[in-house]
């Protein structure tokens, strides 16, 4: 089953909550639930699992939300010793922070450990094989990835039609960095991108054309950010803890840019202008 089936139309936007203030993440997370969201992604390297599991659980105990109605995802967070005894350390924790009884997706969070460039290989193969137990036992309802190339895909699963070939991949996309034949490879085998920064970190918010795509539109320059994700099949996974900003970015759904609009965004991208933290420049080392 594919998130486009379990949602009847897959989550268009998604919540992100990597930086929110912990004092005043559970009405962060509540004020989103109410606006709308129900995907909702974290990962054991946030350290905020227990934050989310606690504002969810209230959500659901005052009758905003059923469980069913939520997507709740996290990561693991490949550490030393980084491998399959690991993985299910890693996934009991976050599911006992989250106070659930399953999780919608369980992600790597990145493809290549530090330390581990030699190893890596064969030690996701390893996580993956937790990973798989634990969705056979009902545990995870899809399994994912973050920040893996198309290679890194390949090594895990190599059987495409496999019942555990990855359903996600969450990448940093937004028009500045757009990944283009990364997100195409993944479409055709049927993974959902999900973009992570969809703003990159603000900057696109001075950008010239972004700007004059916002006056023209009506709109904010985030929402044209946000939209181009969308119209590109891609779930931006947003975070704020203004309430308008966060109404905003639900908003940004609601328009379409047109055809030319979206080719004079497609100038605009460079390959260099991400977060390089991922060994993305080194490819073809890794």
């Amino acid at each position: 089953m594919s998130l486009i089936t379990k949602w009847g139309g897959r989550p268009k936007i998604g919540f992100g909550t990597f930086g929110l203030n912990a004092d005043s993440m559970e009405d962060t997370i509540q004020t989103a639930v109410r606006l709308g969201y129900r995907l909702f992604d974290t990962a054991a390297d946030y350290h905020n699992e227990h934050l989310l599991g606690k504002a969810i659980h209230h959500c659901m105990d005052t009758g905003m939300i059923k469980r069913e109605e939520l997507f709740i995802q996290t990561k693991y967070y490949p550490v030393s010793p980084y491998g399959y005894e690991d993985a299910y350390k890693q996934f009991k924790k976050s599911l006992e922070q989250l106070g659930l009884d399953y999780i919608d997706a369980y992600l790597i969070h990145k493809p290549i450990p530090q330390y581990s460039e030699n190893t890596y290989r064969m030690e996701n193969k390893e996580v993956w094989r937790a990973f798989k137990e634990l969705k056979e036992q009902g545990k995870i309802r899809y399994l994912g990835v973050s920040n893996f190339c198309e290679r890194h895909i390949d090594f895990l699963e190599e059987e495409r039609n496999s019942a555990f070939f990855p359903a996600i991949n969450q990448l940093e996309i937004h028009p500045s960095f757009q990944q283009k034949g990364l997100r195409e490879w993944c479409g055709e085998r049927g993974i959902v991108i999900e973009g992570w920064s969809p703003l990159n970190r603000g900057k696109m918010l001075n950008h010239p054309l972004i700007n004059e795509l916002a006056e023209k539109y009506g709109k904010t320059p985030a929402q044209i950010c946000i939209s181009w994700s969308v119209q590109n099949d891609v779930i931006p996974i947003t975070s704020a803890e203004n309430e308008n900003w966060m109404r905003e970015s639900m908003e940004s759904s609601d328009f379409h840019l047109e055809e030319e609009d979206m080719k004079r965004l497609q100038g605009i991208n460079s390959s260099d202008d991400h977060w390089d933290i991922w060994l993305y420049k080194r490819r073809d080392m890794y």
